[in-house]
């Protein structure tokens, strides 16, 4: 019963977590962003709109399916044995799967609200904010600063998301999801003996992260200040989700957290990491064991206590029968 209520608690614990997060996602995509002005002589924000080379909907693909394959496929190898084993109950490995890919989605999902609490504060206009807005002036100041201003081309959406600049969520995301996998990779390695493999996936998580970067730049879509902001953003909850907020990367600890057990049944789970050859050591030795505790009587004596007391002649077999190292007679 105690187990069952742990298991219950664990998991809407989790679920009221990323309920809290979308609920604040969409309200955040609901909020007006702060409203700036410009000065009429400033032509970074005068630049053509381009399509997004990385749209948004690839990039919240790629990143849910390298997350997803990643951490199921390297679980997977390092739990192997566990999932041959024909024994009732949950597989060792889903209680890691189970870990890694909740805390990697919860960051994931803070990086987005994070990004979107700061393009909400900040609302800076982006390099196509012309473009995208066409403001016709209605008051300036002395210094040629636009403070009243309102959109003439575009739709209401356009007109939120030209004042969206500030941080780059592309970057953020992508950032965070390349770094997390790299740092996972990098702790499993123990675990999980394939270099060569480990260091092409982390350099190709880079990769991708990196270029998502430079063509928010290139299609005019974010300053260089806006993805560089993104990036350090993204870098701070890869560090701080896993390691500080939810201690899944812990030294000298194979996993504490097991979303679906109690303690004492995560000193159970340990023991059956036991490779299959282990089982069968443990096995032979039990079997050598019980066989000498019930040995031939002389041999016993013989092999045993021939140290204290020698065997009498009266339990020696017969000649014929058993042959007596000339060492070991009385």
């Amino acid at each position: 019963m105690q187990k069952a209520v742990t298991i219950t608690l664990r998991i809407l614990s989790d679920i009221l977590a990323f309920v809290a997060l979308f609920i604040a996602m969409g309200v955040l995509q609901r909020i007006q962003p702060t409203s700036q002005g410009y000065f009429t002589d400033d032509y970074s924000i005068r630049l053509p709109r381009h399509s997004s080379t990385v749209s948004s909907v690839t990039l919240y693909s790629v990143s849910s399916v390298l997350i997803l394959t990643t951490v199921v496929a390297v679980e997977i190898m390092i739990g192997w044995d566990s999932l041959r084993m024909k024994k009732a109950g949950i597989p060792v490995v889903l209680y890691s799967m189970y870990d890694y890919l909740l805390v990697a989605f919860y960051g994931y999902f803070v990086t987005i609200t994070i990004t979107d609490v700061g393009k909400a504060a900040v609302g800076r206009l982006r390099p196509s904010f012309f473009d995208q807005c066409g403001p016709s002036i209605l008051q300036s100041t002395v210094l040629g600063y636009v403070t009243d201003y309102s959109c003439t081309s575009g739709g209401e959406k356009d007109h939120l998301d030209a004042r969206k600049s500030f941080p780059s969520g592309h970057s953020s995301l992508a950032i965070y999801t390349a770094l997390f996998l790299c740092i996972y990779l990098q702790l499993r390695q123990s675990k999980f003996r394939i270099p060569a493999l480990r260091v092409a996936a982390q350099t190709v998580f880079v990769s991708l992260a990196i270029v998502t970067c430079i063509t928010r730049i290139t299609d005019y879509r974010h300053h260089v200040t806006d993805v560089l902001a993104g990036a350090v953003l993204g870098l701070l909850v890869a560090i701080s989700v896993p390691f500080y907020m939810c201690h899944l990367f812990q030294p000298n600890r194979e996993n504490q957290v097991r979303p679906l057990c109690t303690e004492q049944e995560t000193d159970k789970i340990s023991t059956k990491r036991t490779s299959l050859v282990n089982i069968r050591m443990l096995d032979a030795a039990e079997a050598a064991a019980h066989r000498l505790q019930n040995p031939v009587p002389c041999v016993q004596k013989l092999e045993v206590n021939r140290h204290s007391e020698p065997c009498s002649s009266s339990d020696l077999p017969p000649q014929s029968d058993v042959f007596v190292d000339k060492d070991l007679q009385p």
